[in-house]
């Protein structure tokens, strides 16, 4: 097997695992696979427990509420959404995103990590639109996107595809989780970019032809 079709069948393999997608290219339980498989499981469960823990935060809990409550239209959202990526540059409605107390705690958050290596959070209100988000995003709306719909609508954990990070020079994968008000109801969602490295990847052994 060529050395590109063996990185591709890895980070496939990687992929189903996360997503469980069904049974993976045959994975050698005795050699280091198995360690790699349990060390990429490891990754992604611990970092969701994290992005939950972190979701009930009071200052992004009260962040959020405080948001909504302005009530603003989907329109004016859209309004917003496109003049954000109208404007590759950092305008500030970019910068206020990345320096209000929201965001400040999630950067203390990615800065103080010594178990996962955050490559981005971001934080909604219930329409999807961004509250803070660290750094900023493409978009200023994610409700189309399914990293908020899965948690605002069916209150699970959302896991995106994996991809590589050109800044971190690493891959990774975004997982979502929702945020909850003093009710318990579902106000908005956290988004948090966790770095898969290439030594995990490279660790889960697949058969080769």
């Amino acid at each position: 097997m060529c050395r590109h079709r063996t990185t591709f069948v890895l980070v496939s393999a990687f992929i189903g695992l996360l997503l469980g997608l069904g049974p993976l290219p045959p994975i050698h339980a005795e050699d280091k696979g198995d360690n790699g498989r349990q060390e990429a499981q490891r990754l992604a469960l611990g970092a969701e427990e994290s992005a939950r823990e972190l979701a009930l935060n009071p200052t992004l809990v009260a962040a959020v509420s405080a948001q909504n409550r302005k009530d603003t239209s989907l329109i004016e959202v859209l309004r917003i959404d496109q003049q954000w990526t109208g404007s590759p540059g950092l305008t500030p409605l970019k910068q206020s995103l990345q320096e209000n107390p929201a965001a400040l705690v999630l950067k203390a958050k990615m800065e103080a990590s010594d178990k996962y290596a955050f490559s981005e959070m971001f934080l909604t209100d219930k329409l999807g639109a961004n509250v803070a988000a660290v750094p900023a995003t493409s978009d200023y709306w994610q409700g189309d996107e399914a990293k908020f719909q899965v948690p605002a609508v069916s209150e699970k954990t959302y896991y995106g595809p994996l991809e590589w990070d050109e800044s971190s020079g690493a891959f990774s994968v975004q997982i979502s989780v929702p945020v909850r008000g003093e009710s318990g109801a579902i106000i908005g969602v956290l988004v948090v970019g966790v770095e898969m490295g290439i030594d995990v990847l490279m660790n889960v052994s697949v058969e080769e032809d």
